[in-house]
């Protein structure tokens, strides 16, 4: 099966194994464009976006990029703080915990998983930012550089990198209602998460804040 296109989600479709996997037309262009600059080849153009010419132009650069050390990869789009901090706490090891959200507007997602561990970096030929549990893990997710918006060093406590405009939902804590949990977390009015006691709930506050390191 080859690579089709999905023109109303604006999507690459691409045979994984038994199932597909998809790129949108927007990053194919914009990752083949930092890599061109990157290995000195003419720039894709913005015209063949959305096509499977620029697909595969985008994957002859991946496999030219094999035969080049290009260091860490980054998502196009990450600033230049987000390198810095992340290529730092990687090379001395030290543990973190990542905020990410809107990278236009600063606001944090609120996400509390998969937020907290050691910087490492994938195989192959773009060795991407990677989020492991510790020095002697193997494998991790993915980090989404471009939509880190605040990193704290965990060991230190110490604020390493902030979104300019960063923001935190404003967190409220309510009664339960019903058979549900006995207290509910509200992010700026909506509900968000559901707590047995009150304590939990407040420790979950503090760990979204980068107040402790465990809900």
């Amino acid at each position: 099966m080859s690579v089709t296109t999905n023109d109303t989600q604006r999507l690459f479709v691409i045979p994984a194994g038994t199932g597909y996997s998809c790129l949108g037309f927007d990053v194919c262009y914009e990752r083949a464009r930092e890599l061109a600059s990157a290995l000195g080849q003419p720039a894709p153009r913005p015209e063949e976006r959305g096509t499977i010419e620029q697909y595969m132009e985008y994957q002859a650069l991946v496999d030219q990029a094999r035969n080049h050390d290009l260091g860490t990869w980054f998502e196009p789009g990450t600033p230049d703080g987000v390198k810095t901090a992340l290529e730092s706490a990687r090379k001395r090891g030290v543990r973190v915990r990542l905020f990410l959200g809107d990278s236009t507007t600063g606001r944090d997602w609120i996400e509390e998983w998969d937020v907290m561990g050691t910087v490492s970096r994938s195989l192959g030929p773009l060795k991407t930012p990677i989020l492991i549990a510790n020095s002697r893990s193997y494998g991790g997710g993915a980090i989404l550089t471009r939509h880190v918006v605040r990193i704290v060093e965990i060991e230190s406590r110490r604020e390493v990198y902030r979104h300019p405009s960063y923001y935190l939902p404003v967190f409220t804590i309510r009664p339960g209602v019903g058979n549900g949990p006995r207290y509910m977390v509200y992010a700026d009015g909506r509900s968000h998460a559901g707590f047995a006691t009150k304590k939990k709930a407040m420790h979950f506050i503090a760990f979204m804040r980068g107040e402790r390191f465990a809900k």
